[in-house]
């Protein structure tokens, strides 16, 4: 298979008027991470489903690691090829817009018209934000003094949302403050309701709720705005992993539209659709083997997720090198 490198060349869903703690809430268009009834994804229920076979939306890839949508494009992060990328809806055809830079996690400010990404260098971590059109330098928003590794974040207005995995804690930043303030973990390592073991993906809602994907604890962990424990929604309490469908292997990713979760089940190489309050979830892409592969209808190391606006499903595939798009069928809503 051909490997291409990285050369220069020149959601989240909805818009949300956002301060610390979620004032107001969400209207118009598009935002990666924060949850509410966005436009024409109100046709999804309990009985939707998705396509089997995944579309190719990007290939030959290099460890991609995480993805956003907007109206137009998909952005992807290739860790391995040290860049950043965006795809038009619609094309495989691939802009880079940020070169030689090993990125992470990726997220888009919609008020900025701005990528914040996270950036290893020299085993640190630093997150740095970029004009989303032209060729603007990067410049570090926060240094690798206030964090560990960064998988997952999530930008709106002033602040950030950090997932931070070294450190196993959430925090809310103040891009204007220069500071932050935890808002889950933060107890060192460990598997108790106020403790969390190598998170990797997070999700906002509009209430300030906060989704974690507890990614060594094998579990998602719910944080309600103040909270100071986490309440298990998925998985197991007592942190064990498995393969049944109570059960999750290294969780990376977390995505919620209503009242459903969707699950990058990382080491389980599937993506489950889990309803808040269940007990067990549903394997909507992947197979119940949990056995990786390479084709079209399966997963090898998902690492993130996203849905659009019509609630079809983006998946990074990474162990394959792929990002694919599984089209929604709403016809039994």
């Amino acid at each position: 298979m051909e490997q291409f490198k990285c050369t220069a060349t020149s959601t989240s869903l909805g818009k949300c008027v956002h301060s610390k703690m979620f004032d107001q809430q969400c209207a118009g268009d598009m935002y990666v991470g924060v949850v509410y009834r966005p436009p024409g994804s109100g046709s999804l229920c309990d009985l939707s489903t998705w396509n089997e076979n995944g579309i190719i939306i990007a290939e030959n890839l290099l460890d991609p690691r995480d993805l956003f949508l907007d109206d137009e494009y998909i952005y992807v992060s290739e860790t391995l090829n040290n860049c950043l990328m965006r795809y038009h809806l619609g094309s495989t055809e691939k802009v880079v817009i940020l070169n030689n830079v090993t990125v992470h996690a990726i997220a888009l400010n919609k008020e900025e018209q701005t990528i914040y990404f996270s950036q290893e260098s020299a085993n640190k971590e630093s997150i740095n934000r970029i004009a989303k059109y032209g060729q603007a330098e990067a410049s570090v928003v926060v240094s690798s003094d206030h964090i560990g590794i960064i998988y997952s974040l999530l930008a709106m207005n002033e602040s950030l949302y950090i997932c931070d995995r070294n450190k196993n804690r959430v925090i809310l930043w103040s891009t204007i403050e220069q500071n932050f303030t935890i808002i889950a973990g933060g107890n060192g390592i460990g598997s108790g309701p106020g403790e969390l073991s190598a998170p990797e993906g997070i999700f906002v809602d509009v209430n300030g709720d906060t989704y974690i994907a507890d990614t060594l604890n094998h579990r998602i962990q719910l944080w309600k705005n103040g909270a100071t424990e986490g309440i298990t929604v998925a998985g197991n309490e007592d942190s064990r992993h498995g393969q049944g469908l109570n059960e999750l292997h290294r969780p990376k990713a977390i995505f919620v539209h209503g009242e459903t979760m969707f699950i990058a089940d990382n080491y389980n190489n599937r993506i489950v659709k889990w309803k808040i309050g269940d007990s067990r979830g549903l394997v909507i892409v992947g197979n119940n083997s949990t056995e990786a592969g390479n084709g079209l209808n399966q997963l090898n190391n998902p690492t993130s997720l996203k849905l659009d606006s019509n609630g079809n499903l983006y998946v990074v595939n990474s162990g394959n090198g792929r990002v694919q798009k599984y089209i929604v069928d709403n016809s039994l809503c």
